[in-house]
């Protein structure tokens, strides 16, 4: 066997969940694939390697191959999802299609530190160690460690009590890491893997092995790639890992971005705290102080009313990196009736809230406007429509973006998402005057009548929370700075044909539907075109069927007492 005909394949896929389209996050100059090219191309040109291929689900990817001129593989749906094939599978179904090749380089680009350097050194043992002598049958890249480890019951590697030793007697570990897997094209078909039983495990630096799976990772890749002077591969390791810390934390111990989420408490803000806790930041919650319950308890809580801006002296001395401003009043209904309070919530509560980011020095807002700041339009409706809100609570959200987007020149970076009818677990069942989904639930679940205002015909376009959180998160990312996103499904349903699907779920109760008449300010119908965030990698997962399945389980749950 000899070193011949080497291809580097960079798989990539559209549905990353736990750190939304982390493949086209900003890295450099571009983004995590382009940067990763970048890299093999450069081991191309000096016929270190003869080809390149992306192989992904994802039509934009496998553009921005093209664009770079490399080789392309279109993988299906199944073989991207992580559900319906598994991952020998998946791996098979690659390396099948990769042509003319002897020997295959696998190269996720969620390691962008591994890079040129560590490519050629790992061939080059690659071809002494497996090819030539055949000592081990594949490379693979790894990253020593020496921790304190413990099963669910007790420690691994060390002994409780007056058998403990200083960490640096602890055993070496190793854990492998996404830089690079090396072998025989045909070896990895027969194995159904990327590498043997007997790899030839290289060992690259913490700093090379920065695994991009969580928004810190992230956060730390491109903190010492920026450290590094932003090459391909840092050499002076130690020195750019202090580097990184100094600048990163001003020469403290390294901490995770401090958010603060005003209306934390309510529907949406309580789910993206418990997203974000889930990758690592470090959380705090505004809202009026009755709301906070012991689903909080994990979040630092401040009990203030946004309305006022003196209460927000109670965070003087806090910083924040980023603000999600959730707070609002949100019946379009209520608007109507209590113009004022709108005013004081959404317009005043926003200037009060960008004013405070002044003073704690964030370097960004994200802000959940809404679809209520279009009005009525027909069809689906684009980010670059016009605005010509129908209610009280649409004109105030419209004031909010203009707010949001006026304090740029102070410095702080905005990402908008005009949010369409969201709707979920965890939403209050006890608001009669919000949430269209929720409202009809309750009524189903309170009694057999279930009372509509307006037409049978009006429509939405509903998008399940899950999926909204997973919309905020892209809003920490720099690619989305000063942009306005769509948050829905594209999908028009009818309160007609919402009511349908809810009274299907109690398997054969009877409802009396009655028309209690409209009131101002009621949008007849909006549809989201929401082609602009699936650049992003962004889809809607919970179709409406299933999304209501799930919130009437847990109706049922929280509505006991309230009957």
């Amino acid at each position: 066997m000899s070193l011949n005909k080497i291809t580097a394949v960079i798989p990539v896929r559209a549905g990353s969940k736990r750190l939304v389209n982390k493949n086209l996050l900003a890295f450099g100059s571009s983004n995590l694939l382009e940067h990763k090219i970048t890299q093999l191309k450069e081991l191309k040109s000096l016929n270190i390697i003869d080809d390149i291929v992306v192989s992904s689900d994802s039509d934009l990817m496998l553009d921005i191959a093209k664009t770079h001129k490399v080789k392309t593989h279109k993988r299906a749906d199944e073989f991207a999802d992580e559900v319906s094939k598994s991952f020998s599978e998946v791996i098979v179904n690659v390396v099948s299609n990769i042509q003319n090749t002897s020997h295959i380089l696998w190269a996720p680009c969620v390691c962008p530190l591994c890079g040129v350097e560590n490519f050629k050194n790992a061939l080059e043992i690659y071809n002494q160690q497996v090819i030539k002598t055949q000592n081990y049958d594949s490379v693979i890249s790894v990253v020593n460690f020496q921790q304190y480890l413990w099963d669910s019951k007790k420690p691994i590697n060390y002994v409780l009590g007056k058998g403990h030793v200083p960490s640096q007697k602890l055993p070496h570990y190793q854990t492998v890491v996404n830089g690079f897997y090396i072998a025989p094209k045909e070896k990895m078909l027969q194995w159904e893997y990327f590498c043997g039983t007997n790899p030839y495990r290289l060992e690259i630096s913490q700093v090379e092995g920065i695994d991009i799976d969580t928004e810190f990772d992230y956060i730390c890749a491109k903190a010492c790639y920026r450290a590094g002077g932003g090459g391909n591969c840092l050499n002076n390791n130690k020195y750019c890992l202090l580097l990184f810390i100094t600048k990163f934390t001003g020469g403290g111990i390294m901490v995770a971005p401090r958010i603060l989420i005003t209306g934390g408490a309510g529907f949406i803000g309580t789910a993206l705290a418990h997203k974000l806790q889930t990758l690592g930041y470090n959380i705090s919650l505004i809202d009026l102080e009755f709301k906070f319950q012991s689903i909080h308890k994990d979040f630092k809580q401040y009990g203030l009313d946004i309305r006022d801006f003196k209460n927000f002296k109670n965070l003087k001395d806090e910083k924040f990196d980023f603000i999600f401003h959730l707070a609002a009043q949100t019946s379009s209904a209520i608007s109507q009736e209590n113009p004022e309070l709108d005013v004081d919530t959404n317009v005043k509560g926003t200037l009060n809230t960008c004013n405070f980011a002044r003073i704690c020095e964030a370097k960004k807002i994200i802000f959940t406007s809404s679809m209520a700041t279009y009005g009525n339009k027909k069809g689906i409706i684009k980010e670059q429509d016009s605005q010509t809100p129908l209610s009280n609570y649409g004109a105030s959200k419209l004031s909010g973006e203009r707010y949001i987007e006026m304090f740029k020149q102070f410095g702080i970076e905005h990402t908008i998402f005009r949010l369409f009818n969201v709707y979920g677990p965890g939403q209050d069942m006890g608001n009669l005057r919000q949430g269209m989904a929720s409202i009809f639930m309750a009524q189903s679940l309170l009694g057999d009548t279930i009372q509509v205002t307006g037409s049978f015909e009006r429509y939405r376009d509903f998008v399940y929370i899950d999926d909204v959180v997973n919309a905020l998160v892209i809003g920490m990312q720099e690619h989305s700075n000063s942009q306005i996103y769509n948050v829905g499904s594209s999908e028009a349903t009818s309160v007609k044909e919402l009511i349908e699907l809810i009274i299907a779920l109690h398997k054969g109760k009877k409802f009396k539907i009655l028309n209690i008449g409209g009131h101002e300010g009621d949008q007849f119908g909006s549809v989201a075109d929401i082609s602009k965030i699936l650049t992003l990698g962004w889809k809607p997962e919970v179709c409406l069927k299933d999304g209501l399945s799930k919130i009437f389980e847990y109706a049922k749950e929280v509505m006991c007492g309230l009957k």
